[in-house]
This record gives structure tokens, C-alpha cells and sequence, in this order.
């Protein structure tokens, strides 16, 4: 089911989905819900897209926020990542122990510096939970698909740039990409190599 652009209460039953792009509640005077019980909420819902919530957000400890990564920027279309907007400052966020469903799509291959600003809050109140999603504590590993990995982390500032933001300092949910495996043990064999070599120089 898509909703954009819309206004009102919406849920979603087992197995359905919720997604697509635009704002729900489009109407700053309306300021309905969107609860996600058993089904899935999805930005964007078959490629990468930003979904605004004007609007309370509950979902449940069975429900699931299914995240794409298609390239370095939030956006609509296959090379972009999903991006889920909370953009009432007084309206309530309950996320707790929920579940999220990350993955890399269109081939799509993130480099150690690339830092997913995944879900944003306006106004400045913290989640309220330490684990919102599946038990994630702030600096939780996270997998993302095709063998990277990320740290996820509930203090990002998402200032509407993806330049400008920074990964501490708010109360927005990242996903900061971890080297993998191979890379980070070829960086520790160059480091050593370089430090052999300069010992063989004095």
C-alpha cells in the first residue's frame, strides 16, 4: 500500500507493507498515526525513496522497517538510500525493540566513509529507549548485506545536507559503514610494510 501526500491514520496488517514517497499527513493541521504491527513500513518500497511522517509513529516489537542502500544519498530512484522523516517536532516516535531490515540493492558497494542518515526526528527529544531497533544499543554492529557491516547509532544530526550532517550531536538513527574485513587487513599489512621499511631506512 502507498500513501503519499496523504492525511489520516494509517496501519498495516500481517505481511502488508506501507511505503512509498511523499508525506503522510501532508496537512500540518492533521496529525494522524501510522501504526505498523505486523507488516512492514518502507521508504521508497521497491527502490530507495524518503517517506515523510507529519505525525505519530508506533510500530511493534513484530513490525519492521525495511531499509534500501542504493548509493551515498538519501533520495528518490535506484541509486539513492531510503530515508524515513519523523517532521512533527511534538509528535511521538514508539519504535521499541521493533525490527529493521537493511540491505544493499542495484549493486551497489559502500565505502568505509559513507554514513546512512536512515531515519530523522525534528525537534531535538531523544528515542526514549536505549534499543530501539531489535535491540541495537547505541554503537551496535549491524549487518547491511553482502558481507559489510555498520555501526548504528541514535545521536546523528541530519541538517537536510548530506555534506553538512554529522554523526553525533542530534537525535537522528545512522548507519555508519565498517571497513570490511579483507580492506581493513590490507590497510593493517601496508601500516606494517611502511613501518618495517622505515626501520630498515634508520
Amino acid at each position: 500500500m502507498r500513501v503519499p501526500n496523504s492525511a489520516g491514520n494509517y496501519s498495516t496488517g500481517a505481511g502488508a507493507t506501507l511505503g512509498g514517497t511523499g508525506t503522510i499527513n501532508l496537512n500540518l493541521d492533521v496529525k494522524g498515526s501510522v501504526t505498523v504491527s505486523t507488516g512492514f513500513l518502507a521508504p521508497g518500497d521497491g527502490a530507495p525513496g524518503v517517506l515523510n511522517i507529519n505525525g505519530i509513529l508506533n510500530m511493534s516489537s513484530i513490525g519492521t522497517l525495511r531499509v534500501e542502500l542504493g548509493g551515498d544519498f538519501p533520495g528518490n530512484g535506484p541509486n539513492f538510500y531510503d530515508q524515513l522523516n519523523m517532521t512533527n517536532p511534538t509528535a511521538a516516535t514508539n519504535v521499541s525493540f521493533a525490527h529493521i531490515a537493511v540491505s544493499l540493492v542495484n549493486g551497489f558497494r559502500p565505502q568505509p566513509t559513507n554514513v546512512f542518515y536512515i531515519f530523522t526526528r525534528a525537534g531535538s527529544s531523544a528515542f526514549g529507549v536505549t534499543q530501539p531497533f531489535d535491540g541495537y544499543p547505541e554503537g551496535a554492529t549491524i549487518n547491511i548485506g553482502s558481507g559489510f557491516t555498520g555501526k548504528v547509532t541514535y545521536k546523528a544530526n541530519w541538517t537536510g545536507n548530506q555534506a553538512t550532517s554529522m554523526v553525533t550531536g542530534g537525535n537522528d538513527m545512522a548507519i555508519v559503514v565498517v571497513p570490511e574485513p579483507s580492506s581493513a587487513i590490507l590497510l593493517g599489512l601496508g601500516m606494517l610494510a611502511l613501518f618495517s621499511f622505515g626501520r630498515r631506512q634508520t
